[in-house]
């Protein structure tokens, strides 16, 4: 039964995608762009929920996002597998990114743990075919010696800290928001007018769990795709961080 279930989720997407790329190409499908900041969702700490839930519901807006995960941890319960993190990546056009190997606080590590932390998780995710170019601060913090370290794997680094992001972007020091349970979806919506209003060229929004309604992590199913709904009634560009980068 698990497998067939699998299986029609991977048909629900694939025809999203399908009929994504049908209606663009018709001009059927959104608003018209908008010229404000780019969005990117994030998503962290390698949450089977991610697969189940994000994935699906981004997929009916032809988006894709960025996936930082902790490759020493894969494969446990109620966590991504390795082929789940391989299909978001290579089948459905996401980013993977490094977390740490084991989630650790680099602040706590000497510099040669932090080294170790850091190259196998990047390591780990090349052996595995993907391509990581960003990395998040795993529990948010890094002393500045082992940047150093970060920037020998990765071409840009996430922080835990959200603040107005304009043009040129620090590749090195990359805000976001990280939704947290006791917010309501105005307190993104807010978010997001503000960046408009201060004409922000990137604006990262975070997540971890998606309906778990235990984790102080969760983001309810519905709370999500209202706020996927408001960034499409808006017009504004959805992309992974790498692109977004890119295109900026």
């Amino acid at each position: 039964m698990q497998g067939k279930s699998a299986l029609r989720q991977v048909y629900r997407v694939l025809f999203f995608l399908l009929f994504n790329l049908l209606a663009g190409s018709c001009g059927l499908l959104s608003p018209e762009v908008n010229a404000g900041p780019i969005i990117c969702f994030t998503f962290d700490d390698q949450h089977s929920s991610i697969y189940e839930y994000a994935l699906p519901a981004l997929a009916e807006y032809g988006w894709k996002a960025t996936n930082f995960v902790n490759s020493g941890l894969l494969g446990r319960e109620k966590s991504l597998s390795w082929d789940q993190v391989q299909n978001l990546e290579l089948v459905y056009g996401w980013e993977t990114g490094g977390h740490g190997l084991l989630h650790q606080d680099l602040v706590d590590l000497t510099y040669d743990e932090a080294s170790r932390e850091i190259g196998e998780d990047y390591n780990n995710l090349v052996n595995h075919g993907l391509n990581p170019r960003g990395f998040a601060l795993p529990k948010g913090a890094c002393p500045h010696a082992y940047y150093s370290i970060i920037l020998k794997y990765y071409h840009y680094i996430r922080c835990s800290s959200d603040f107005a992001m304009q043009a040129p972007i620090d590749r090195y020091s990359i805000g976001y928001s990280s939704y947290q349970a006791d917010w309501s979806v105005d307190t993104i919506k807010s978010r997001i007018e503000q960046g408009i209003a201060n004409k922000e060229a990137l604006i990262v929004i975070g997540f971890h769990q998606i309906e778990t309604p235990s984790s102080h992590m969760n983001c309810p199913i519905s709370v999500f795709e209202t706020i996927l709904d408001f960034v499409y009634q808006k017009g504004l560009r959805v992309m992974t961080l790498s692109d977004a980068l890119a295109a900026i």
